[in-house]
């Protein structure tokens, strides 16, 4: 703060020398400082002290979004315009007829106003809801977002022993070898996947079809491991396209642990669908109880909502939401079990989806 009223200060006595003009040469620094989008640059959060899931960035005069998922499954850029211009319909629905007293800059996806980002009053009190941080997002989601900076996610330790369940293995851009602790309910994705010893357990299986050559064998997807994970310097992909290096939990020691699964009485084993022409769902539920919920917008950018033990409530992973799945149908609940509204951009709209 200083340094900048001291360049302001020499600024306006280099102004008061000149004769003339007419023109205010600090008009031009007075509006980049006042504009708030400019605040929504950064890195955001959505838990307290969380890890990176949001980065948006300014690249020639435009905004862009980069997500990344609960599970380390990445998206694709979005660019992202200022919804003050091109969404007031989305702001009043949002954020109610007083949006403007409230809500200072909003940056929503160019191609779907509903998802976007706010900055807002912090304090401000709406249908029962206070924004805690000034930061709000509505995307997989809506609530309130965290902005935070590198170094609050390092991790303290470089080795830990847990026990974990194999969620999944997967594939796009990068392959994504899924792991959940226990107690903590973190997701780690160990996909790099030549740095990891998984000993003589056959947790990946050789698949000629697959785009890195390698499935999950399906005895373990659900089970409990006895996990050794080191934190460990590997070749990465910036986002740039360059090769980096970086630090990142890679499997020690892996074992099977030995715990007793309960009998479930479950809705339905296999995939059921639903949702809307915009955002789908997908449940999978597996006999031995293991269940996962996936989202997705469009038909890409795929989320995992849940993935873990069935239960009669079950709370997603990275969001303020639990879920509850019957036979025919998903819904989203408090945890009473009372169903939720205003899901999908609509409010009062109950959340519940059709599965088929």
């Amino acid at each position: 703060m200083k340094k900048l009223l001291y360049v302001l200060g020499v600024t306006m006595a280099l102004t008061a020398c000149r004769s003339g003009s007419g023109e205010n040469p600090l008009s031009g620094i007075l509006n980049t400082i006042s504009d708030p989008k400019e605040d929504l640059i950064g890195s955001f959060s959505e838990r307290e002290s969380g890890r990176i899931e949001y980065k948006i960035y300014k690249e020639d005069g435009k905004y862009f979004l980069y997500m990344e998922g609960g599970n380390g499954i990445k998206s694709e850029t979005e660019e992202l315009v200022d919804g003050i211009e091109v969404a007031q319909n989305t702001l009043k629905r949002e954020f109610g007829d007083e949006w403007k007293s409230y809500v200072e800059a909003a940056l929503v996806m160019k191609d779907e106003h509903s998802f976007g980002f706010f900055k807002v009053k912090k304090g401000y009190e709406y249908k029962g809801h206070t924004f805690t941080t000034g930061y709000y997002a509505q995307f997989w989601g809506r609530g309130d977002v965290y902005k935070v900076e590198s170094e609050k996610i390092k991790e303290e330790v470089n080795s830990k022993n847990l026990i974990m369940t194999f969620k999944e293995y997967s594939e796009g851009d990068y392959p994504h070898f899924i792991f959940e602790d226990q107690e903590s309910k973190k997701g780690y994705d160990f996909r790099f996947i030549s740095d990891n010893n998984l000993g003589n357990l056959p947790i990946l299986l050789d698949d000629d079809e697959a785009s890195f050559g390698l499935k999950a064998n399906p005895k373990f997807i659900g089970k409990s491991f006895n996990v050794n994970i080191v934190k460990k310097e590997v070749l990465d992909m910036g986002l740039d396209g360059n090769t980096i290096k970086s630090k990142e939990w890679v499997i020690e020691k892996i074992s099977l642990a030995k715990v007793e699964e309960p009998k479930l009485d479950l809705p339905f084993v296999g995939e059921k669908w639903g949702g809307n022409s915009r955002i789908g769902y997908s449940v999978t539920i597996n006999a031995n109880g293991s269940i996962v919920i996936k989202s997705n917008y469009l038909g890409k950018n795929e989320y995992i909502i849940y993935s873990g033990r069935y239960a009669s409530i079950m709370k997603a992973e990275d969001s303020e939401y639990y879920y509850k799945i019957d036979s025919d149908k998903m819904t989203a609940v408090d945890k009473k079990g009372n169903i939720e509204t205003g899901c999908d951009g609509i409010i009062d709209q109950p959340c519940e989806w059709i599965l088929k």
